[in-house]
């Protein structure tokens, strides 16, 4: 009965009150379970350090931490030497094998008892051979540095084919090993070691985990690896980068640190989205298809992928997939690492998901030993980074003036009610209003983990607060929990990892992006000599108050988000074992949109309230069965892997505008809108993508390395002619400084070369595109219902596909103190998916097709870079720098003159070319004007040539970490050499001298003939639209770009650690305090607001600056 009722208040409403009871739930349940887990492994393992300890002690140890009793007289152990050993959670017959290997003593157990004796002298003596060499049999058990068996491990007699690997009890056997060998231990994640035989015959030892770049943990496709012995390009961001960063969205947290792939902000508003690009735009048709990669948190691809999933519009974002991110769902204090794939090799087993690139984010798993607490808690604040200084009220009042007067025209209280109706007096800074306010952020986090040798558990909770730089009370919040269970069975066959999470977000930002208020006039009256909101100065009702419309409509969007995975597995024989991941991920956006009478402009009594609502669910799950097999082969290891992959994702979207109300009151009901007011739409997607995949790996003697990896891929996007498809890649790696004759040299520690060639495909087309579609219209064709095409069939659709060729060369030099990467990479996608556009004739706007014939190609080189500038015992400093120099351009399009495309992209160009007329300055009147290049005296596409392109032509990062006894600095700088849109842009239909405030930067103006500026006269008119001078004709010209390069300070950390000896008298494992900040400081020369955003009417990114503390109990 308790727990039916606990279940039922588990169904209670209200987003918190359900996920803390159900975070309380959960963590009743983990406990029960740890203790069950603690209560069965106590007679199971021994944990036990000491030096030059008497047997006795030993013995006694284990009587004490099993309950055995161990049995023998004095003169027995007598004789016994003093024991060195460090173990930790070792099997009890284990354990007993590695202090008894080097004594004259065996034992036995009986039921409960230990039995130590003397060995059993040999019946005879052995003769001894002088001429020949001692071999003997050597055994062990490999652990890490907590206690752990590994299993795995690669045991190997140096200079020599015979080898082995660990079982899954970390066990080794190894036969005629000669006395005088060394025996080479390694396993991925950690650092190798070399350990001479000497005639020992048991050689147990503990793995410690690798603070050498190279031999640290990767996470893959469907396993794990190492940079060393990695054949394909994978970068790795690990937590402790990801949290040096006060960000809310991981994504934000990989700007500047992976050479080859680009993050971009769209807005500073908090929950808004990230774009990322690796390796150069691939996507022909940008209102198709994007260029995201695919994305997988914990083996589950995000139903949302890195698409918005708002359905209204809001603060965050209204141009074309800028909105409200699915990642602000994930808690960063959860994420273990993030693993960005790029090149063939790492890719293809991904098939058409991973054309554009994969990353994969993993969750953070608990490690065996005591129950550990961690707590955190932080607190900062934000302000804008990068503003446009605008005109003041005596600026922008004489550039109205002189407007008036160049376009001699007269002054009336309909065109000029600023100068004559408004208070030329007053002034009002607009930007500082409205967005120079200090947002605060506050995140609090708590965790538990431990576990045994076989289980280990990890329960993490998450709050995090977050208010915005506009006036009033907007904020996001978000509740979330994180939970892993990892367990094998005792005979180590079967083992189980789980990993789920859930997370609530509310978030009430404003409906629009308000910072755009700037271009209002600057004596526009915000509040009346009452304190009240201002309205109709002079009696003009042509503009309404911002400030009341922004503090009045409302816009909420409550986000919940749920991830699963749970991956089985069982050893059927000690080399093969079969494998099933079985995924979930749920993300559902339900968002409101009010305007009330009472934002609206009182004159107009006409005025209605109007409610928006929307709801968007995103739902995905997976099957993968899997089947590995592991053998060696002469000095080689071999890998097989072969599995299945069917995975579905659903979309649902309804969206309802209601308007006509009268009352406030009401607004929120849908019944007290008006008559025939209530519109609807709504969309179900599905798409089911089914493959078979299969990989081989083969290590010879840790020089030569090969991977072999094949897909067949189906998806529902295509027709059944087209649906299936295959895809693989080859990959080869050969470590030349394992070689003998490099061995005896000192400076190159290490040296790869790597190549990959690969074939990956796309279907990121959206749903039903192949299919001819029908919807339903209000007109009835006599009495019976009408429908009307929207989209044409094509069967002929198929899928893009992209070739990846990569060659890499890695270097170590001086011990691996300096270690640099250099790869150089191609890649050339075909047959691009397009929704190609139609003559009007036809009644349809576009047919989805595949360009066929055209080739877009993307190259470059990336270089990486990580030093160890000094390593002392009290001080450190290390470095990584990346660098990446893209190029994009259109390879081959057949007949592309002649074609729709003609004016939008050029051969041997980039596809994000300026395109545009060339401006030549102003004319003898002080108006803009561009060439006439075929002097018939109109300014059109006729004119129009290439005049540069968009894309970063360089970028990357520059981190230092520097560390002095408990104190640890980091920062980041980013960099980006590009060209953009500058302040010209953002002002299309607001020429300046209009009733449009305007940057400073106009100041610099023409007045009269003979002036050099930069600048036009201020006038009232944009000119014509095909003319050769004027605004519009600048517009269209490569006058609107310029250098919008710059350098970042993106991220700033100081940390200091207290010492053991101050904490252990408080019973705290671990103190850390610090303070962060991100986008400290911005070093550009770009004419405009923030050189990312690239608009100064949208928000820019913050600057936030962070303090906490992390206590580990």
């Amino acid at each position: 009965m308790q727990f039916v009722a606990y279940y039922e208040a588990l169904r209670e409403p209200g987003p918190w009150t359900k996920i803390f009871r159900t975070m309380r739930f959960i963590a009743y349940l983990l406990f029960v379970c740890c203790l069950h887990v603690s209560a069965k492994s106590v007679s199971q393992s021994i944990t036990f350090t000491g030096r030059n300890v008497p047997m006795k002690t030993v013995l006694d140890a284990i009587e004490k931490q099993t309950g055995y009793v161990c049995f023998s007289n004095g003169s027995v152990l007598a004789n016994a030497k003093p024991v060195n050993v460090d173990a930790k959670h070792l099997d009890l017959s284990v354990f007993l094998d590695l202090v008894l290997h080097d004594q004259p003593l065996e034992y036995t157990i009986e039921s409960k008892t230990i039995i130590i004796r003397k060995k059993a002298p040999l019946p005879y003596a052995l003769p001894v051979m002088d001429a020949q060499p001692l071999t003997i049999k050597v055994t062990g058990i490999i652990t890490d540095d907590k206690g752990v068996a590994l299993p795995g491990v690669s045991v190997r007699v140096k200079n020599s084919k015979d080898g082995t690997v660990t079982d899954a009890h970390g066990l080794y056997s190894l036969e005629n090993v000669d006395e005088n060998a060394l025996l080479v231990f390694t396993f991925i994640g950690y650092t190798t070691q070399e350990i001479p035989v000497r005639g020992k015959r048991i050689i147990s030892i503990s793995l410690t985990p690798a603070l050498n770049k190279l031999d640290e943990t990767v996470v893959q496709a469907y396993g794990a690896t190492s940079k060393r012995y990695n054949t394909g390009n994978i970068d790795k961001v690990s937590a402790e980068e990801l949290m040096l960063q006060p960000v809310e969205n991981p994504l934000a947290a990989l700007e500047g640190r992976v050479p080859g792939m680009i993050v971009t902000q769209s807005s500073g508003i908090p929950g808004s989205t990230f774009k990322v690009e690796i390796r150069g735009r691939m996507a022909f048709d940008k209102n198709l298809s994007d260029d995201q990669p695919l994305f997988i948190v914990d083996g589950v691809p995000m139903a949302a992928n890195n698409g918005k999933i708002n359905k209204l519009t809001s603060a965050a974002g209204v141009l074309l997939n800028s909105g409200i991110s699915p990642f602000n769902s994930i808690n960063m204090n959860d994420i273990a690492s993030i693993e960005v794939l790029k090149d063939a090799d790492a890719t293809a087993i991904y098939g058409s998901r991973g054309a554009n690139g994969v990353i994969l984010i993993t969750t953070k798993r608990g490690k065996p030993g005591k129950t550990r607490l961690d707590v955190g808690l932080s607190h900062g604040i934000s302000k804008v980074t990068r503003t446009v200084p605008m005109m003041n009220t005596q600026e922008y009042l004489q550039m109205r003036r002189e407007a008036f007067t160049n376009s001699n025209t007269a002054m009336t209280n309909a065109n000029a009610y600023d100068l004559l109706a408004y208070d030329t007096t007053r002034y009002t800074d607009l930007t500082k209003l409205f967005i120079g306010n200090t947002a605060t952020t506050t995140d609090a986090q708590a965790s538990i983990a431990g576990g045994t040798v076989n289980t280990q558990y990890i329960l993490g909770t998450g709050y995090h607060y977050q208010t915005t730089v506009y006036p009033g009370d907007s904020h996001e919040q978000r509740g979330s929990m994180h939970i892993g269970i990892t367990s094998r069975s005792d005979d180590k066959r079967f083992n189980l990892n789980f990993s789920g999470g859930y997370s609530v977000d509310q978030n009430n930002i404003p409906a629009t992006d308000i910072s755009s208020v700037m271009q209002l006039p600057p004596n526009f009256q915000i509040y009346d000599s009452l304190g009240n909101y201002a309205w109709n100065e002079g009696g003009i009702t042509a503009k309404d108050n911002p400030l009341a419309l922004y503090l009045n409509q409302n816009y909420r969007i409550n986000t919940s988000n749920l991830q699963g995975n749970l991956l089985l597995g069982y050893r059927i024989l000690p080399n093969l074992e079969l494998r099933t991941s079985l995924g979930y991920n749920s993300t559902i956006a339900d968002e409101q949109k009010k305007l009330p009478r009472a934002a609206q402009n009182p004159s107009k009594g006409s005025a209605t309230g109007s409610l928006q609502l929307g709801n968007n669910q995103f739902k995905s799950w997976i099957v993968e069965p899997q089947i590995e097999y592991n053998t060696h082969i002469s000095k080689g290891k071999l890998t097989l892997l072969g599995g299945a992959t069917f995975n579905a994702i659903r979309n649902n979207s309804l969206m309802i505008i209601a308007t006509g109300y009268t009352s406030d009151e009401l607004l929120g009901s849908l019944a007290a809108a008006g008559t025939n007011s209530i519109s609807t739409t709504n969309s179900n997607n599905d798409y089911r993508y089914q493959a078979f995949f299969a990989r081989a790996n083969y290590n010879y003697d840790n020089k030569y390395l090969i991977n072999f990896t094949g897909r067949r891929d189906g998806s529902s996007r295509f027709g059944p002619q087209y649906r299936f498809s295959n895809f693989g890649s080859l990959a080869g790696a050969w470590l030349f400084t394992n070689e003998q004759f490099l061995s005896k040299q000192q400076v190159l520690s290490y040296g790869k070369i790597r190549a990959s060639y690969g074939l990956t495909g796309n279907d990121k087309i959206g749903d039903y595109k192949y299919l001819d579609s029908w919807k339903a219209t209000s007109y009835n064709y006599t009495d019976s219902a009408s429908l009307y095409p929207t989209i044409l069939y094509n069967p002929n659709l198929h899928w893009e596909k992209n070739i990846k060729t990569e060659v890499a060369m890695e270097l170590g030099f001086l011990k691996d103190k300096l270690l640099t990467t250099v790869a150089l990479y191609r890649n050339i996608s075909s047959d691009p998916l397009v929704g190609y556009p139609l003559p009007y004739a036809t009644g349809f706007s576009s047919i989805t097709a595949n360009l066929n014939g055209v080739l877009i190609e993307n190259r470059g080189i990336e270089i990486s870079i990580n030093t160890t500038n000094v390593q002392t015992k009290t001080f450190s400093w290390n470095s990584y720098l990346n660098v990446t120099i893209p190029q994009n351009r259109l390879v081959k399009y057949p007949n592309l003159a002649t074609s729709t495309y003609a004016n939008q992209y050029k051969l041997g160009e980039s596809l994000n070319l300026i395109y545009g007329s060339v401006y030549t300055g102003l004319d003898s009147n002080g108006l803009y004007s561009i060439k006439d290049v075929n002097k018939d005296g109109l300014g059109n596409a006729s004119d129009y040539g290439v005049h540069g392109k968009t894309d970063q032509r360089l970028y990357g990062g520059l981190s230092n970490t520097i560390s002095y006894k408990g104190f640890q600095l980091d920062f980041l700088f980013q960099f980006v050499k590009q060209t953009g849109m500058n302040f010209r842009s953002n002002g299309l239909y607001n020429p300046p001298g209009t009733m449009y405030n305007q940057p400073k930067l106009l100041l610099d103006r023409w007045q009269k003939p003979g002036d050099q500026s930069a600048n036009q006269k201020y006038t009232l008119s944009a000119g014509s639209i095909t003319g050769t001078s004027g605004y519009y004709a600048m517009m269209f010209s490569d006058y609107r770009y310029g250098d919008a390069s710059y350098i970042r300070l993106k991220n700033v950390s100081l940390a200091y650690t207290i010492p053991q000896e101050v904490l252990k008298r408080l019973r705290i494992l671990s103190c850390r305090v610090y303070v962060q900040a991100q986008n400290l400081l911005t070093i550009t020369g770009y004419q405009g607001g923030d050189p990312e955003t690239q608009n100064y009417l949208y928000m820019p990114p913050l600057r936030t600056i962070v303090g906490g503390i992390q206590l580990n109990l």
